[in-house]
C-alpha cells in the first residue's frame, strides 16, 4: 500500500472479471492516520461468486435509491405524480466509466455551434 503525497495522482480503475465474478478496484482513500493532504493507494477485490443474485440486486437498488434521493431532496416542491409510484431505469443511475475526452464532448454537446464559436471552439468530425 503506497502513501500518496499532496499532488500525487492516484490510480482509479475498476476491473471486472465476468467469468469469475470478481471486481477489482484500484482507488485512493483518506485515513485518520494520515495527514489531511495524504491518501493511501489501495487495491481491493470483491468476489461475488457465492453472492446470491438477489443480494447483488438489493445492493445495486440501494445505490440507485441513494442517487435518486439526492435529486428528490433538491426538488423544490415534490408532487405525488412526479415522485410516487415512479419506475426508474437503473442503468441511468449507475455511473459508467468515461474517458476525459468523452466527458468533454458530453459537456460541449450542451452548447450550440454558435456558442462554441463565440468561445473560440471549433469541433471537427475527427
Amino acid at each position: 500500500m503506497k502513501t500518496l503525497l499532496k499532488g500525487e495522482t492516484s490510480r482509479k480503475e475498476t476491473i471486472i472479471d465476468k467469468e469469475n465474478l470478481v471486481v477489482t478496484c484500484h482507488h485512493a482513500s483518506a485515513h485518520p492516520s494520515l495527514d489531511k493532504t495524504e491518501r493511501f493507494q489501495v487495491e481491493w477485490s470483491f468476489n461475488f461468486s457465492e453472492t446470491p443474485y438477489e443480494q447483488i440486486l438489493r445492493a445495486a437498488a440501494e445505490y440507485c435509491l441513494i442517487a435518486e434521493r439526492r435529486v428528490f431532496v433538491k426538488s423544490k416542491s415534490p408532487k405525488d405524480k412526479d415522485w410516487d409510484g415512479v419506475s426508474f431505469a437503473a442503468g441511468d443511475l449507475i455511473p459508467t466509466p468515461q474517458s476525459k475526452a468523452a466527458k468533454v464532448l458530453k459537456t460541449l454537446a450542451a452548447f450550440t455551434p454558435e456558442q462554441l464559436e463565440e468561445m473560440g471552439i471549433v469541433l471537427t468530425s475527427k
